[in-house]
């Protein structure tokens, strides 16, 4: 073979040159194209949620209160007491209320469930509570099929002079989530005078009188006079 010339299997370009086949890398001035992300297997439609219906508010109207509180009391005697609570278009709701003091009728804001208190912020009375604090307005289910609802309390005077009764009112709501919330209402303020039980005046005195004959008699005849005051009694009642 002639000098300056390769060999006949030599490959071409010379020794350096890379061996034939596939070739590597993308080819010069062209942009390799950009791999597409593999499809995600279909998922299942979402449910549409269900619309929660919001709880309406208890509305609050305009109604009537009645109450029978006596303006004039006497020490010692209890007085029997009704409150009734209902819509302003009834009627006649202080036809038969108990107790014997004048009905008086006020303006008040009703809603389905109402709570009242009667208190003397002063003292100077005993209250108890006769029925439920809270109720309902409008209760379906009573028996005599009122359209009101009626409170009932038990107020004994403990002393002379003018004193004052609160009538507390409130209305007890329940919201969506179970919590019960109070609202009160302005309160009717009742002046009463008490006056003085002579009846009970003179029982007293006469009693404190009696003590102080039996005890002068002790005094001046001694204990014979009372073991035979007990032997009197005891041969009477035998």
């Amino acid at each position: 073979m002639p000098p300056g010339f390769p060999p006949a299997n030599a490959p071409p370009g010379g020794p350096h040159s890379l061996p034939m086949g596939r070739p590597q890398g993308p080819a010069a001035g062209v942009t390799p194209a950009a791999k597409m992300p593999s499809p995600s297997p279909a998922s299942a439609p979402a449910k549409p949620r269900r619309k929660e219906t919001p709880r309406e508010p208890e509305k609050a109207e305009l109604g009537q209160l009645t109450e029978n509180v006596p303006r004039a009391m006497r020490v010692g005697i209890t007085e029997r007491v009704e409150i009734r609570i209902g819509r302003a278009h009834i009627k006649n709701m202080a036809e038969g209320m108990e107790g014997g003091g004048l009905a008086w009728q006020h303006e008040v804001t009703v809603t389905k469930a109402m709570s009242v208190r009667v208190r003397a912020p002063e003292g100077g009375f005993f209250i108890e509570t006769a029925s439920p604090e809270t109720q309902w307005i409008d209760n379906q289910f009573d028996e005599a099929g009122n359209d009101f609802a009626s409170w009932r309390f038990l107020i004994t005077p403990q002393h002379r002079g003018w004193a004052t009764l609160r009538i507390i009112i409130s209305a007890r709501t329940v919201g969506s989530d179970g919590v019960v919330a109070e609202t009160a209402f302005p309160d009717q303020v009742i002046e009463v005078k008490v006056r003085t039980n002579y009846g009970k005046a003179f029982k007293r005195t006469l009693g404190w009188l009696l003590a102080a004959i039996v005890g002068g008699a002790l005094a001046k005849f001694g204990e014979g006079a009372f073991d035979i005051g007990s032997g009197l009694i005891s041969r009477f009642l035998s």
